[in-house]
């Protein structure tokens, strides 16, 4: 019985493995991949924000913008492949010092541009193989990414945490022995 589950066809197959390839030469060719932080609007207008500050391994911080009249950009760095291809990612995942670097890096890049604008924030560890890639992602999701950052503007997230001293919680109630009855 046929499986009713589709199968890439040749052509695809072979697409696939040809942008593979070229994905592995141009990583070799350079050792730098993007690394992607947030989606902002009026990109153009947050270059100097960008200039002073230091993203992922203390790598400066720019803008990569898309050819659309809303001027959206992608805030980025350029980080090490060695450290951000899958295999190594993942064993880097597991290194909590390097995870915490990276965690507060990202939150940094994303806190400072949520002084100045509205910000779309991206997953940790989102990386592209150049500028360009990440340019032609920010172009395919402009709408989706327009939405959604008009949906947050003027909106604040706020991160609440709550204390309470050992001494201060009350103390569970006695129950007598003779009220402890089996079942």
């Amino acid at each position: 019985m046929p499986s009713a589950r589709a199968r890439p066809s040749p052509q695809r197959r072979k697409r696939r493995g040809t942008r593979a390839a070229v994905a592995g030469e141009v990583l070799a060719m350079s050792d730098l991949l993007t690394y992607a932080y947030a989606v902002v609007r009026n990109a153009e207008g947050l270059r100097e924000t960008t200039a002073p500050l230091r993203g992922v391994a203390d790598s400066p911080v720019s803008l990569v913008t898309d050819t659309g009249d809303d001027q959206l950009g992608l805030v980025v760095s350029h980080v090490s492949g060695q450290d951000f291809q899958e295999d190594a990612l993942k064993q880097h995942l597991e290194d909590l010092e390097w995870l915490e670097a990276v965690a507060r890096a990202h939150h940094g890049v994303i806190e400072a541009l949520a002084e100045r604008t509205t910000v779309l924030p991206l997953r940790l560890a989102t990386v592209y193989l150049d500028d360009n890639r990440a340019r032609e992602v920010l172009e395919a999701g402009r709408t989706m990414f327009a939405e959604r950052l008009a949906r947050l503007s003027e909106h604040v997230e706020w991160g609440v945490k709550i204390y309470v001293e050992p001494s201060a919680a009350p103390a569970a109630p006695a129950v007598p022995a003779a009220d402890l009855t089996p079942g």
